[in-house]
């Protein structure tokens, strides 16, 4: 019996199959006919799965899986593992051999994408940034190759850049205030996705409107042809009205009020009262009696 049993070693991710002749590069035998002294059969063990194997995680040393070549495909957590692989003749003596197989991460499974919730009054606009973090290094930034789209059910009042991510928001005025979760489909360069969302808090922040009375004055002006001390109306006072407007805004990280200098303007002139005091003098003149002696 002549046999060839070589391994190699693999990288594959975690999203990828692994079948049993993955790390197998040759594994055939030749069944020798002793009579004739010469080679009649080939059996290819990597086809035909007459073999078994174990996989053992090298950090852990934990045996993951164990089996025969005939195994369906499976999938393996990240991780680096020895592969050994077991063919056993029949004169019981055995063959072994070992290959390496390394299991890398998906980009989905070692970056995190967030979106810090972000507040807006009905009828402005405001913009949201995406931060990527690698979490085995910490470290954070769109990776390259990256894109975003805006998921089902986004409202029609957000938008989404596809490359850098970066989410713009307008609700109308009509908007009714409440917590918008806006869905954010982030696919990777190794085209594996994470779904995320966008938290956008619509706040009511409507204008404050105080009216205040304007009391008129009364004028008094002297008549110098009415009756002393007399009152005669000439103008009839009118209240005027002003109306203070106070405007806020919204803070975009806390959803604080602020508001703006309130403005005044009148919107109802005042008519001051105008009164005509009579200055007439009232004297009198009468004839004076007189005597007449002799």
């Amino acid at each position: 019996m002549q046999q060839v049993f070589d391994t190699t070693d693999k990288t594959i991710t975690t999203k990828d199959d692994w079948v049993p002749a993955d790390d197998l590069a040759s594994a055939t035998l030749k069944l020798k006919d002793q009579p004739s002294d010469s080679y009649t059969n080939t059996e290819n063990l990597a086809e035909d799965g007459n073999y078994t194997y174990t996989i053992t995680n090298n950090a852990t040393g934990a045996e993951a899986l164990s089996g025969k070549g005939t195994d369906a495909a499976t999938k393996l957590a990240a991780g680096t593992y020895t592969v050994k692989y077991f063919y056993t003749f029949s004169d019981s003596s055995a063959v072994t051999k070992t290959a390496t197989l390394t299991v890398l991460p998906t980009d989905n499974q070692i970056n995190t994408a967030t979106y810090s919730p972000k507040y807006v009054k009905a009828g402005d606009s405001v913009t949201s940034d995406v931060t990527v973090t690698n979490t085995e290094t910490n470290q954070t930034g769109v990776p390259t190759g990256t894109t975003f789209a805006l998921g089902d059910g986004a409202p029609e009042w957000a938008q989404i850049d596809a490359t850098t991510g970066e989410i713009s928001v307008k609700p109308g005025a009509d908007i009714a205030a409440n917590e918008y979760d806006i869905p954010v489909t982030v696919t990777y360069a190794d085209n594996t996705t994470d779904s995320v969302t966008a938290p956008i808090h619509v706040v009511a922040a409507p204008d404050k409107v105080e009216t205040a009375d304007v009391p008129f004055d009364t004028i008094y002006q002297a008549d110098p042809n009415a009756k002393h001390g007399s009152q005669t109306m000439v103008t009839q006072g009118v209240t005027g009205q002003t109306t203070t407007t106070t405007t806020y805004n919204v803070d975009l990280n806390t959803g604080a009020l602020v508001a703006n200098p309130a403005t005044t303007e009148t919107t109802k002139e005042k008519v001051d009262k105008v009164v005509n005091v009579g200055t007439k003098s009232t004297e009198t003149t009468a004839p004076v009696g007189y005597t007449t002696t002799y």
